[in-house]
C-alpha cells in the first residue's frame, strides 16, 4: 500500500512551526495552544477554512468571556466550571458553530484555570495565542490554496471505468448461457455508488477552494466533471434496466442472431463511451461521425426488432427493443457532454476575441 503525505499535512506542520516561532519571539511561553489553535483551523478547502475561521473566533471570544467570570468569581469550583462547558457548547451548537465546540472549551479550562490573582494576563497570552495558530492556519490556505483538480480527474476516471467495466461484464450476458447473479449485480452497483459518492465529496472540496465559484452559474471544465458524475448515475440505473432486459429476454436458435446484433450495437456504445469520457476528462481528439453511425446503426436495428415482434405470437421480443433503448439513453448522455463541452470552448473563444 502506497503512503502518500498530502500538502494539507505539510502545511500542517509549517503552521505549526510559525506559530511556535511567533509565540517564541512575542514572548508568550510555550506556544502548544497555538500550536493546536493551528491544527483545527487548517481545513481542507478555502471556503471551510473562512468559515471556521470566524465560527472559532467567534466561540473563542465568548468562551474567553465565560471563563473569565468563572475564574474571577468561582475560581476552583469545578462544578461551576463544568455548568460552564455545558453553557458553551450549547451556544456553539445553537449559532451552528460544532465545529468550534473543542477550541472553546479549551479556552474555557485554560483560562478558567488560570492562576487566582494573574486572570486578565493569562486570558490575554493564552487568547492572543489562539488567534496567532487561527492567523497562521488561514494565511497558509491563502497562499497555498488547496488543489483538488488532479485528484478529482483521476476520481471521474476511475468512476467512469468502474461504470464501463459492469456494463461490459453485463452485455456479455447476451453472449452467456449463464448471467451474472443478483449479487455480483449488487455487489458492482454498490461500488459504483460508493465511488459516486467519492467523486461528489473531491468536487466540492474543488469548488469551495474556488473562491465566489457560483455552481450554479458557471459553464466551464467543473460544471462539465459535475455533469459527467451525473451522467454515470443516471446510465447505471439504464444499464440495470438493460441487464433486466438481457435476463427476461426469449432464448433460443431464432433470437441468435438478433442477440448477436444487439451485442454489437451495445459494445459499440461502450466503445462510443470510452471515447466521450477520455474527450472530456483528458481532451482526446473525438470524431462528430460517431452520432451518425450510432444513428444508422440504431435504425436499422429497430426496423429488425419490430419485425420480429410482428413474426411473435407474444410480447416477449420486446425485451430487445428495451435494451436498444436504454442503450440509446446511455449513448445520449455522453452525448450531451460532449455538445456542452463545445458550447463551453465556443463561449470561451468568443470572450477571449472580445477581450483581445
Amino acid at each position: 500500500m502506497k503512503f502518500k503525505v498530502g500538502m494539507r499535512t505539510i502545511k500542517t506542520g509549517i503552521g505549526i512551526f510559525f506559530a511556535l516561532l511567533i509565540c517564541n519571539l512575542l514572548d508568550l511561553g510555550r506556544g502548544t495552544l497555538a500550536a493546536i489553535t493551528v491544527v483545527v483551523g487548517m481545513q481542507p478547502s478555502l471556503k471551510s477554512s473562512l468559515k471556521v475561521t470566524k465560527n472559532q473566533i467567534l466561540a473563542t471570544t465568548i468562551g474567553c468571556i465565560i471563563a473569565l467570570l468563572v475564574a474571577y468569581y468561582f475560581y476552583g469550583n469545578i462544578l461551576i466550571l463544568s455548568f460552564a462547558a455545558i453553557v458553551i457548547i450549547w451556544i456553539c451548537l445553537r449559532f451552528g458553530w460544532q465545529d468550534s465546540v473543542t477550541l472553546a472549551i479549551i479556552t474555557l479550562l485554560l483560562v478558567g484555570y488560570a492562576p487566582e490573582g494573574d486572570v486578565v494576563n493569562v486570558a490575554k497570552n493564552r487568547v492572543t495565542m489562539i488567534f496567532i495558530g487561527l492567523t497562521v492556519a488561514s494565511l497558509l490556505n491563502f497562499i497555498i490554496p488547496p488543489r483538488y483538480s488532479y485528484r478529482l480527474i483521476a476520481k471521474v476516471d476511475e468512476l467512469r471505468t468502474c461504470f464501463e467495466n459492469f456494463y461490459h461484464k453485463c452485455i456479455n450476458d447476451l453472449l452467456r448461457e449463464n448471467h451474472l447473479d443478483k449479487e455480483e449485480v449488487k455487489k458492482y452497483t454498490q461500488q459504483i455508488k460508493d465511488l459516486l459518492e467519492e467523486a461528489r465529496s473531491i468536487y466540492v472540496l474543488t469548488i469551495e477552494s474556488k473562491l465566489g465559484y457560483d455552481e450554479d452559474k458557471e459553464r466551464d471544465a467543473y460544471f462539465l466533471i459535475r455533469r459527467s458524475i451525473n451522467a454515470i448515475q443516471s446510465n447505471l440505473e439504464r444499464l440495470l434496466e438493460i441487464h433486466r432486459s438481457i435476463v427476461l429476454a426469449p432464448r433460443g436458435d431464432k433470437e441468435g442472431e438478433i442477440q448477436r446484433i444487439i451485442f454489437n450495437y451495445l459494445k459499440d456504445i461502450f466503445n462510443y463511451h470510452q471515447k466521450i469520457y477520455d474527450h472530456i476528462l483528458f481532451e482526446k481528439p473525438l470524431e462528430n461521425r460517431i452520432i451518425d453511425e450510432f444513428s444508422e446503426d440504431q435504425k436499422n436495428l429497430e426496423e429488425k426488432i419490430l419485425s420480429l415482434v410482428k413474426e411473435a405470437s407474444d410480447l416477449q421480443p420486446l425485451h430487445y427493443y428495451n435494451m436498444v433503448a436504454e442503450g440509446e439513453r446511455i449513448m445520449n448522455k455522453a452525448w450531451d457532454l460532449v455538445e456542452q463541452k463545445e458550447q463551453f470552448e465556443i463561449h470561451v473563444n468568443e470572450e477571449g476575441k472580445v477581450s483581445s
